[in-house]
């Protein structure tokens, strides 16, 4: 099964890409919440990128100056909400048996509506989905009065797609998921299951108060599963509630210290609160468990950076370059170290590339004018700038880059 990827949910069912901006840096983390909350990973895709994901902003050092893209909610449209991102979801280590995400609904009882149950969850499980719905239908008919095959049908029909948070918000598909796990709690109401997969569906349809409110029980009877503290985590961060999120995201860690998403969605909180070190160390251990991440490397790297570490972040910006040569948020985020290192010729280059690969992100075109400008070209510079702000018109960095290129254009005036 999938997990609610960056917040990255995927980060990612539900912040698929929680983007953290820190010095103007895009992409950092997915939160990951899941489908049947659990598996997945955490390779968000940013708010610039198109992928429309909620994106949350992390003051960075030296906020006034003109900075590289950040791919934040604020600068490139996205919502004033967590990621993980849509994003592509990748598949993660098998979530552990008994757990909520994987729990079967047959109980065993060798009953012909408990026969189609279990060869529902075999075909749910081996993504069979087709298969899987006729199967769960035929124990619905066959037992009226059970919940359980509700629960199934609901599974069979989300598919463990696009369960980004926000990604089905309008789908009607998924209103009828809603549908079925209503009628499996209108049958029984404190059946935790349904519950649970009610709460990361809500998520996907960017309906995080109500997704809370069913969560919270769902911990409350379960509180040794990981994949529901951090589901309960990706709503709390959804709903603006940091603190408590983060609490979610340590319980999720602690439970399963194998998981790097664990990790990079606790990272993610950490950042967002100012804790730059404390994320140092959780990124750390999210890239040691998944070292080709490309996500997990561009966000240590911006936390690194954002801690002063330039040859640290410059190593890892590298890494998540090598291994997504395409993602124009990393190349973005490399410009701008190079930029923090004194190079400009080399920023240029790269953010230049960025820009080839993703002209609306905002972040690449600041980064590319501040390299324009440092080299002393500041026609092209100011054109750079410019097409920053046409991009977002509210995005101070690009304002005040292009006050700084009067003023140094006024100073030069004989």
């Amino acid at each position: 099964m999938m997990s609610f990827a960056a917040l990255s949910f995927a980060a990612r069912w539900l912040l698929r890409s929680v983007v953290v901006s820190s010095i103007g840096l895009s992409s950092i983390g997915a939160v990951a919440c899941a489908v049947a909350c659990a598996a997945a990973p955490p390779g968000p895709r940013s708010v610039e990128e198109g992928g429309g994901e909620p994106s949350v902003t992390a003051q960075g050092p030296n906020a006034s100056a003109p900075l590289p893209g950040d791919g934040s909610a604020a600068s490139d449209g996205g919502t004033a909400v967590p990621r993980p991102a849509p994003q592509d979801m990748t598949s993660a280590p098998a979530a552990r048996q008994g757990s909520l995400v994987e729990r079967g609904l047959a109980r065993g009882d060798g009953s012909p509506a408990d026969e189609a149950l279990r060869r529902g969850d075999a075909a749910w499980r081996g993504e069979r989905w087709e298969e899987a719905l006729e199967l769960f239908e035929r124990a619905r008919s066959l037992a009226p009065q059970d919940p359980a095959p509700w629960v199934g049908i609901a599974r069979a029909r989300s598919r463990d797609a696009a369960l980004v948070y926000g990604a089905a918000a309008g789908d009607a598909s998924f209103e009828e998921v809603v549908v079925a796990l209503d009628r499996a709690l209108a049958l029984q109401s404190d059946f935790t299951l349904a519950r649970f997969e009610k709460g990361r569906v809500l998520l996907a349809l960017g309906r995080p108060l109500e997704a809370k409110a069913l969560l919270e029980s769902v911990v409350e009877d379960a509180p040794e599963d990981a994949e529901a503290q951090s589901c309960l985590g990706v709503a709390l961060l959804a709903s603006g509630d940091v603190a408590r999120a983060r609490e979610r995201f340590e319980r999720a860690a602690q439970l399963e210290p194998d998981r790097a998403e664990r990790f990079g969605n606790l990272a993610t909180t950490q950042m967002m609160v100012g804790g730059v070190e404390d994320a140092v160390r959780s990124y750390r251990s999210a890239v040691r468990l998944d070292p080709n991440s490309a996500q997990y490397q561009n966000d240590l790297g911006v936390a690194l950076l954002a801690g002063g570490d330039l040859e640290g972040a410059m190593q890892h910006l590298s890494r998540a370059v090598a291994l997504e040569p395409r993602r124009a948020t990393f190349l973005s985020n490399l410009a701008y170290a190079h930029l923090a290192a004194g190079r400009p010729e080399e920023a240029l280059r790269i953010a230049r590339r960025a820009t080839e690969l993703d002209p609306k992100l905002g972040s690449a075109w600041i980064n590319r004018g501040t390299a324009e400008a440092r080299l002393g070209r500041l026609p092209a510079a100011r054109r750079a700038l410019e097409r920053a702000l046409q991009l977002d018109p509210t995005d101070p960095r690009a304002r005040d880059g292009l006050a700084e290129l009067d003023e140094l254009e006024a100073s030069a005036a004989p």
